[in-house]
């Protein structure tokens, strides 16, 4: 090699090494998950399976606010939050929460019109039917998250992402489920057709290590605001860094006031939309620790959602860079550039022969 290549080649290695080193992308697509849990608690039926969590030992919260959550760790530094009960309390029945982690890729049978059809054979787990009447995970993989809101419906708390570290949020692919879309089409036991004017949403709220807000994304799962009535039939992305304008961020009616609704949003949450309405805080999911998803609508009653408050999510991705330690003194990128190009070119003419 000569000197020129050898000299392009130092400053291209230091640039891997610096970079790899402060920075990193990960895609969590949750092929893992099952690895990763374990082989217990994992439910099957015809169509797939479901991780239903580690058990019936979640508390019921003193003060009725839902039940406590197992968090669990998924793997690619992500940890998700689980209720998973039986009868305990007796009057509280069966119920499950959060964040499960499915396979199931079709519904067994055809919906009669009640809920427990969708309680049945795993059918409220599957992501919503494709054209050819089976479901999967995003790009055809087999395994997502299937969630329930329960925080929406009064049952707590609400279906969330923890990570490992400060992270900048990049993007998921997200899905409705069929159980909420035929609820739209045709109602159930609980939920009623939807009308003009009716709409069911998702929330996605970034929260920094001290909890503060740091920023919010919503999404229309079911849409009939217009004339027609539109869902998400199939895995979008949904891009999180470009949140900055109200228009990315949230929802407004024709006055321009946000867009009230039965479901739960704390009002640190509230406030924050107020504020990034007036324009005096930076929307934005950089230095994120925990995304919290909460589900709404018009379709609602005494104890919050009647629609089933379900949606599927699939291939997450953030970016994270290595926090370099206060009083560290480590340059800046570009002074960083300059210091290593000005020692390797030194070194480089100094051993280089004179020409004649």
């Amino acid at each position: 090699m000569n000197r020129n290549g050898l000299f392009l080649a130092i400053i291209f290695l230091f640039q891997g090494i610096f970079m790899h080193a402060h920075a990193g992308t990960v895609t969590v697509d949750f092929e893992n998950a099952k690895d990763t849990l374990g082989d217990q608690n994992w439910f099957s039926s015809g169509y797939g399976e479901v991780y239903q969590g580690p058990g019936t030992d979640c508390d019921y919260l003193p003060d009725y606010t839902g039940y406590d959550p197992h968090l669990l760790n998924i793997g690619n530094g992500v940890t998700i939050n689980n209720v998973q009960m039986g009868a305990q309390p007796d009057w509280v029945g069966s119920y499950w929460g959060c964040f499960s982690v499915s396979s199931v890729n079709g519904v067994n049978g055809t919906p009669d019109g009640s809920s427990n059809f969708w309680l049945q054979d795993l059918n409220c787990y599957a992501a919503y039917l494709n054209a050819n009447n089976t479901t999967s995970g995003n790009g055809g993989s087999d395994y997502y998250l299937v969630a329930y809101d329960g925080d929406a419906c009064g049952f707590g708390p609400c279906p969330a992402l923890y990570f490992n570290e400060s992270v900048s949020v990049q993007s998921f692919y997200l899905n409705n489920t069929n159980w909420a879309v035929s609820g739209a089409l045709g109602g159930d036991s609980f939920a009623r057709p939807f009308e003009t004017g009716d709409w069911f949403r998702l929330t996605v709220t970034g929260r920094d290590g001290d909890g503060n807000v740091t920023g919010v994304k919503e999404i229309m799962l079911i849409d009939y605001l217009g004339d027609t009535l539109n869902y998400i039939s199939d895995w979008t992305q949904v891009d999180l860094t470009n949140v900055s304008s109200i228009d990315d961020a949230i929802f407004l009616d024709e006055s321009g006031a946000y867009l009230n609704s039965y479901g739960n949003t704390p009002d640190d949450v509230t406030d924050f939309i107020d504020l990034l309405i007036a324009g005096e805080v930076t929307n934005t999911f950089e230095g994120v620790e925990t995304l919290e998803f909460r589900t709404s609508g018009t379709d609602g009653g005494m104890y919050g959602l009647n629609i089933a408050a379900y949606f599927a999510l699939d291939d997450l991705v953030y970016w994270v860079a290595d926090s370099i330690p206060e009083g560290a003194g480590l340059p800046e990128p570009s002074a960083f550039w300059l210091l290593i190009v000005g020692v390797v070119s030194v070194c480089y003419f100094r051993k280089s022969p004179k020409r004649q």
